[in-house]
């Protein structure tokens, strides 16, 4: 709980600024809800690989403080710094260059296209900043500093929230307001950032001396990254492809799945802010060759994120219209938005374990099977199946595919962690009905 409730606080604020920010631009209308619908993945996408190359160095740092390796730790952190920068201007460049064609590929139809435009623009102009912010949050809780990196969260989406109403509608900027309230926000806290580290109490050192790209550093942190980067990007590229089958139907389909991602999401980044804080212990512990609290942490984790999953997941299904009337209350969108969410979201409870299986992976430095589960859900299962069921079911298909994409891939993680705990002799079926076998004897004996 030290480590995960700030992370999840952080991650739960994070989910009402997203929401927030969709329910201000739904009020320009479905058009512009469906632009901002086709650029959210391609966001999310961008954040993905900064999440993903800071889970990476979180996991290095992690397990280098675990070991006592402060000096090396240090450079970690440094080297991470200057990757998100690397990165940054990446984006700018392909944007610059590619932005008009990549909209096309992305699914954005001819009636959005010029929302999605000015959105997506501001947003690669401001992505070293928002890449460098990321980064350092991520590192931040790799050294056990979770507090620090809520607040941080925290602040950055109440900076979000305020600034939208004045960019979308004092200013009259519409959608590009939503874009500009990002990139401020984001570079406001980045300053925040650079002060923790270099006046704040960090045990990390951050030092130019390290900037400069150095090969072993960077392969460490990208054979745990990587998986974490395809996690991220692999559900993103997943919505591209299905916004580009619900082309097909009209925009009000694309602003439906749009509105399903972000509540969605109020289940998912509580479990990655629960995730990232068994990111740090499952680091400390394997680091330091305490197996045993390795498997103890990950049960725990899962079942926590499990029942939370669980209780919201009850909720959508009971109250589709309610959630769904939040973003926008126009009939043909509630009707099909009620529908469509409560049967996309009836298995989600099962990510859960598709999470924090993806963690134990990296928490450990084994990056192959965290990359299976990250391409698992995504491109095994789910795009496959949303193209085979619309062509059999039509629209119903694409919404069916993702219950079932999520019961196959929660095989493929059971098999997986079953194995690597055998691995490290540690089983893992015996000490699961241990566990439950106890609570109902406590259970039992706590009612007589």
């Amino acid at each position: 709980m030290k480590h995960s409730l700030p992370a999840t606080t952080g991650m739960l604020v994070n989910v009402s600024f997203n929401i927030i920010d969709t329910i201000f631009v739904g009020m320009l209308g479905s058009g512009a809800l469906a632009a901002l619908s086709v650029a959210f993945p391609v966001q999310m996408m961008l954040g993905g690989v900064a999440i993903g190359t800071g889970v990476g160095a979180a996991s290095l740092v992690a397990r280098q403080l675990g070991a006592a390796q402060y000096e090396e730790a240090s450079e970690t952190a440094s080297q991470s710094f200057s990757l998100a920068f690397l990165l940054g201007i990446a984006v700018i460049f392909i944007g610059f260059f590619y932005l008009d064609d990549l909209l096309v590929v992305f699914g954005t139809t001819p009636d959005i296209m010029g929302d999605t435009f000015d959105y997506l623009s501001i947003i690669i102009w401001g992505a070293p900043t928002i890449f460098l912010m990321m980064m350092g949050n991520n590192v931040i809780r790799g050294e056990g500093s979770a507090m620090v990196a809520m607040k941080i969260m925290v602040a950055g989406a109440l900076l979000n929230i305020a600034l939208d109403p004045i960019f979308i509608f004092a200013l009259g900027l519409g959608i590009r307001g939503a874009a500009l309230a990002t990139v401020i926000s984001r570079s406001l806290i980045l300053l925040y950032v650079v002060y923790y580290f270099i006046f704040g109490n960090s045990m990390l050192k951050i030092s130019l001396k390290w900037f400069l790209p150095r090969w072993s550093v960077v392969v460490e942190i990208y054979r745990v990254g990587i998986p974490a980067i395809f996690m991220q990007v692999a559900f993103n590229l997943a919505i591209i492809f299905v916004n580009r089958i619900l082309g097909g139907y009209d925009h009000v389909a694309i602003a439906v799945l749009g509105i399903i991602v972000r509540l969605q999401m109020v289940i998912l980044l509580p479990c990655i802010g629960i995730s990232q804080g068994l990111l740090t212990i499952i680091g400390f512990n394997y680091g330091g060759k305490l197996y045993g609290r390795v498997r103890e942490a990950f049960f725990k984790a899962t079942m926590l994120a499990f029942v939370f999953s669980l209780i919201v997941t009850a909720l959508f299904v009971i109250f589709p219209t309610t959630f769904i009337g939040i973003f926008n209350r126009e009939p043909e969108l509630l009707v099909l938005g009620s529908y469509a969410l409560r049967i996309m979201v009836v298995t989600f409870p099962l990510a859960a374990l598709q999470i924090m299986s993806s963690v134990l992976f990296q928490g450990i430095g084994r990056g192959l099977p965290a990359l299976v589960l990250a391409v698992s859900r995504q491109f095994l299962f789910f795009v496959p199946l949303a193209y085979l069921f619309e062509f059999w079911f039509d629209l119903d298909g694409i919404w069916f595919s993702a219950p079932a994409a999520d019961l196959l891939t929660c095989l493929i993680a059971l098999f997986l962690i079953t194995r690597a705990f055998k691995n490290l002799g540690l089983p893992f079926w015996s000490y699961l009905w241990a566990k439950i076998l106890r609570q109902q004897i406590s259970t039992s004996t706590s009612s007589e």
